[in-house]
């Protein structure tokens, strides 16, 4: 948002993207732009940089392939900040002679109509009749994300609303790139009574009195530049979204039942209610809550044990054996066209711990290759290993990685069918409750005592940031970083953490009596044999067909591509 001189607030795609995603952030930038409120201060956020970065090589490299495709490009990038009032109309009378003039591309086009301003990233002429005479323009833009969201299409809905009124044509489609270099013909059409409506609705809040809104958590919040004061001031509120697994209907029920803090629910009596979230929802949300205050108030990490249930929690964990293996993945979202896992991690009593490097699609095939390889080496002297990994990324990625490489079918289809792989994530949700705000491994590390010996990967915004960090500048230093963090990650899992759930096991006895055993329940995720083979297979190119408005010029195909995109620089192992 952007107030003029006048008073007038203008608005922007952002604008649009924030209202959608939380009536908080949208008042608080309404407040901003009023001058009631400062400006949060800037936070370093490694991985926030990493990502607009990253954003920024896309988007060169799309010019660079969209100006050699067009026959050229004009770049208004360098035009006056739009700022101000004068900055927005130079700007985008700059757009308006590039458009008359026919430009092949034009690279950070402005618009601004008075109160609403976009600048497309590019837009490209088409041989449409319009009021600029035999040509016209459509709406391209990209983005780092690999799907099409929906703040997205309200953005490229602006956008060609605003392209409208100057060439008095508005296209039904507009491009996306994304992030894998595949192209997206979106139909706006589909969407124009919905931007409308949002776009309305917006106007009307930003005309009206300030609203009071609290910061309820939404998935925004990661990369807002207001969450840090709005953390704060849900601690400060001992806000219930502070307790793990409290679900906003949740809070909702309990904030109707009187039970508006986390201190308040942890003290409710055993028999009070939130009607409608039934007895046993309360009292794990209720018994979670006692957890968390009890470990705030002593400073101790606090557990507690959950009933045993049938196929669900300890009955999950495995008994022991000798050649159990310990299991972690190392991977980058932004490598190559589908990301990269870069490091595969494993641990054994009888290795120690093992890795492979992969820093391309050639050597991630190879180190998937030799991981699977080597599980069924040690299933011949310990056919009754398992496998323990934390959260499900790294069986989705053995299952996956076949199927993409169309190799060890079979072997991944045996390990899934023989519920090798244990997600210790799911036991420790299922089997007990700790007093954390999050199950994540790094939050139940205090629980073992455990205390990670690598630092600098950590501290410096995680693995991702220091492999971005290491393929940029080759700082061999940084690989051996991440390799020590790696290692720790199986340590913990084989040493303190599994110790731990296994004599969690071996002590909870259900209501009768018995002990916490169960069948495992059958792997969901293995295939049949035929239909895993039949997705092994090489797939058609997807492609997804361009229409242009009246007939005008063919059809262009846009195919999702594939590919390498660093040279193979081998595997390398270290034991």
């Amino acid at each position: 948002m952007l107030r003029l001189a006048d008073g007038t607030l203008v608005l922007a795609a952002t604008d649009l993207t924030n209202h959608l995603a939380c009536a908080h952030l949208t008042q608080q930038r309404l407040a901003i732009a009023r001058g009631e409120r400062s400006k949060p201060r800037p936070a370093a956020d490694p991985h926030a940089d990493l990502i607009r970065n990253r954003g920024e090589v896309h988007e060169r490299e799309q010019l660079d392939r969209l100006s050699v495709e067009c026959g050229g490009h004009i770049d208004l990038s360098r035009e006056v900040s739009p700022y101000t009032c004068d900055g927005l109309e130079v700007a985008a009378l700059a757009t308006a002679e590039a458009m008359r003039g026919g430009a092949p591309l034009i690279y950070q086009a402005q618009f601004f109509d008075g109160r609403w301003q976009g600048r497309a990233d590019f837009l490209r002429r088409v041989p449409v009749a319009s009021t600029l005479g035999n040509h016209a323009y459509e709406v391209l833009d990209t983005k780092l994300a690999r799907q099409v969201k929906p703040q997205v299409v309200h953005q490229l809905s602006l956008y060609n609303r605003l392209l409208a009124t100057v060439q008095g044509f508005e296209p039904a489609f507009a491009d996306l790139v994304l992030g894998d270099g595949s192209t997206v013909a979106i139909d706006l059409r589909r969407y124009a009574a919905l931007h409308r409506h949002v776009v309305r609705q917006l106007e009307r809040i930003v005309a009206e009195p300030a609203r009071p809104t609290y910061p309820e958590p939404v998935e925004h919040c990661a990369i807002c530049a207001l969450a840090a004061e709005c953390r704060a001031r849900l601690i400060a509120d001992d806000h219930l979204s502070l307790v793990a697994g409290a679900r906003r209907d949740h809070r909702e029920h309990l904030v109707e039942a009187g039970l508006p803090t986390v201190l308040s629910l942890a003290q409710a009596p055993q028999t009070a209610a939130a009607r409608p979230l039934s007895s046993e929802r309360f009292a794990l949300l209720h018994q979670q809550a006692a957890l968390q205050v009890q470990s705030r108030i002593s400073g101790s990490p606090t557990h507690r044990h959950l009933l045993p249930a049938g196929a669900a929690g300890y009955a999950l964990l495995a008994a022991p054996s000798a050649g159990d293996v310990f299991f972690d993945l190392e991977g980058d979202p932004y490598v190559g066209d589908g990301g990269i896992e870069y490091l595969w991690g494993w641990w054994t009593a009888e290795s120690g711990y093992e890795c492979v490097w992969a820093h391309d699609a050639t050597a991630e095939k190879a180190a998937f290759e030799q991981f699977v390889d080597r599980m069924g080496e040690l299933r011949v002297p310990y056919p009754d290993l398992h496998v323990f990994h934390y959260a499900p990324h790294e069986l989705s990625k053995l299952r996956s990685l076949s199927v993409h490489y169309a190799t060890r079918e079979e072997e991944v289809d045996e390990l899934l069918r023989g519920e090798v792989l244990v997600d210790l994530y799911a036991v420790v949700r299922q089997g007990m409750q700790v007093g954390e705000q999050s199950y994540s491994l790094k939050k139940l590390e205090r629980h073992h005592g455990f205390r990670r010996l690598e630092k600098r990967v950590q501290e410096g915004g995680g693995s991702i940031v220091a492999y971005e960090t290491w393929l940029e500048t080759g700082d061999a230093e940084l690989l051996e970083a991440i390799r020590a963090y790696n290692e720790e990650r199986p340590r913990i899992r084989s040493g303190p953490h599994t110790r731990r759930l296994r004599e969690g096991r071996g002590r909870r006895r259900d209501r009768h009596g018995h002990l916490a055993r169960g069948r495992r329940p059958r792997a969901r995720h293995a295939l049949r044999a035929r239909t895993h083979r039949d997705l092994a297979r090489p797939e058609p190119r997807r492609l997804t067909a361009r229409r242009r408005p009246n007939g005008a010029g063919s059809d262009q195909v846009r195919r999702r591509r594939g590919g390498d995109c660093f040279v193979a620089k081998g595997v390398a192992r270290a034991t």
